[in-house]
């Protein structure tokens, strides 16, 4: 998994999946992002886009209204992977609001993209998770 995740990941989609069955987009409107994995456990984020309203209301965490309004996130961290229970923990450096110091998602890749999965966070409600989805970035797309 080490080599699969390292290089960069432009976000493709994002949702949050609840207990109840409802899928909502993460993003209202239009968002963009990337991700970037080093060799030597580093990992840069950033994305630009408004979180849901939707998402937010259903959420158990009240988000302050300047993090509600931010339309622009970003931070680094070191980064491990545990390969036998196919997770990625980032130990975040700095950057913009994160709700915690340590955060692990699920991992896994299939053809060029790769799924990180939070569950059991705080501002997912109970059964909840988010789902993100990124698509490895090729020459290619940049001409």
């Amino acid at each position: 998994m080490k080599h699969e995740i390292c290089g960069t990941w432009k976000l493709v989609d994002m949702k949050n999946y609840f207990a109840d069955g409802t899928v909502l987009d993460t993003f209202q409107g239009p968002f963009d992002g990337m991700s970037i994995y080093t060799a030597d456990n580093i990992a840069v984020l950033f994305v630009i886009g408004r979180l849901s309203d939707a998402v937010l209301e259903r959420s158990p965490v009240v988000a302050p209204e300047e993090v509600r309004k931010r339309t622009f996130r970003a931070y680094w961290a070191r980064y491990e992977i545990n390969e036998a229970a196919k997770v990625v923990r980032h130990h975040f450096l700095g950057g913009s609001e994160h709700l915690q110091a340590i955060e692990e998602r699920a991992l896994k890749f299939e053809g060029n993209r790769m799924i990180l999965t939070k569950r059991n966070e705080r501002y997912l409600d109970t059964g909840g998770y988010a789902e993100t989805v990124y698509e490895r970035w090729t020459d290619s797309k940049n001409t």
